[in-house]
């Protein structure tokens, strides 16, 4: 699937609203066929490929002023933390470029509107969570453990 170029400068409630019911179907059909003794690790890993395509798509979604970005940020972020903090499908370094480019977005924005304010306070307060657990995960050694601890975070 090839995505045209306006579609690739979307709306990040236009990513939530598509193309994140399509990654939890699949994610529902790759868990199917990993839990199912007919289950075919091919065919999980096929699922899986896709899985990541999709979400690889998202940093474009990041530079447009959506009249719902703080609350499309807010759905994302349940999805977002696992990623960091696990490192789920391997997809934390595209979790971590995805709030650099919504912290650049809300930074340069020319038109700062509430949706842009209410962002910037999400991204401010997520920020400071991780910057220790970050730290700590990229200057540790790899058998120290690679989880984030977000114990602190309400």
């Amino acid at each position: 699937m090839q995505l045209a170029p306006p579609a690739l400068g979307g709306d990040l409630a236009f990513y939530v609203q598509y193309f994140l019911p399509m990654i939890l179907a699949l994610e529902k059909k790759r868990q199917e066929q990993l839990a199912s003794r007919e289950g075919s690790q091919i065919k999980a890993k096929k699922y899986e490929a896709l899985i990541i395509q999709i979400w690889e798509l998202l940093p474009n979604f990041c530079h447009y002023n959506s009249p719902q970005l703080s609350s499309a940020f807010a759905t994302l972020i349940n999805y977002l933390e696992p990623m960091i903090n696990q490192n789920v499908l391997g997809l934390r370094s595209l979790a971590l470029k995805v709030f650099s480019e919504l912290i650049s977005h809300c930074r340069t924005t020319s038109e700062v509107t509430a949706e842009i304010k209410a962002t910037r306070l999400g991204l401010s307060r997520i920020s400071q969570d991780y910057i220790g657990g970050l730290s700590k995960l990229y200057l540790s050694s790899e058998t120290e453990g690679a989880v984030i601890n977000d114990g602190d975070r309400k």
